[in-house]
């Protein structure tokens, strides 16, 4: 169930409220160790999404001249401070799915991967929510018949 809350701040001086969709609430897990790899810089506050933007594209490119199979990628800020720098880091997280033991059923092409099945089934409706940012998207990808999961599934 997902909820909207005014966080307070400050900013400058001044006191402002910020509406936040909260889609999962706050909770404490504990988390396997989880392999990463990353660009870290220290940038100021004010154009610090298009520094961001630049280290995605050098990551990603990064990668694909390493073959290098990643998951999820993430920004991380090691140190915030909204007047001055700030301590970031673009990051991939290695392969959910090698670590699984799984097998994508996908080969390699040098006009890029190619899938058997791979799909977005938008939970959200884009005709009643225009802003990506705000979609519920779900990914699923086909796995080889060698896969461990694959057996149990029909």
């Amino acid at each position: 169930m997902s909820r909207t809350v005014a966080i307070p701040g400050e900013h400058r001086g001044v006191r402002t409220e910020v509406p936040v969709e909260i889609i999962d609430g706050p909770r404490v897990v504990a988390a396997p160790l989880r392999h990463c790899v990353g660009i870290r810089v220290v940038t100021p506050f004010r154009g610090m999404f298009a520094v961001r933007d630049q280290l995605m594209t050098e990551l990603y490119s990064w990668a694909a001249e390493r073959a290098v199979a990643y998951g999820h990628t993430f920004f991380r800020l090691h140190v915030v401070d909204m007047d001055g720098p700030m301590d970031v880091e673009d990051g991939m997280l290695r392969d959910w799915a090698h670590d699984q033991g799984l097998t994508l059923d996908r080969t390699v092409s040098p006009a890029g991967e190619r899938f058997a099945c791979r799909y977005e089934a938008y939970l959200t409706d884009p005709r009643t929510e225009p802003r990506k940012t705000r979609w519920h998207t779900e990914l699923a990808i086909r796995l080889t018949d060698e896969s461990p999961e694959a057996s149990s599934i029909d």
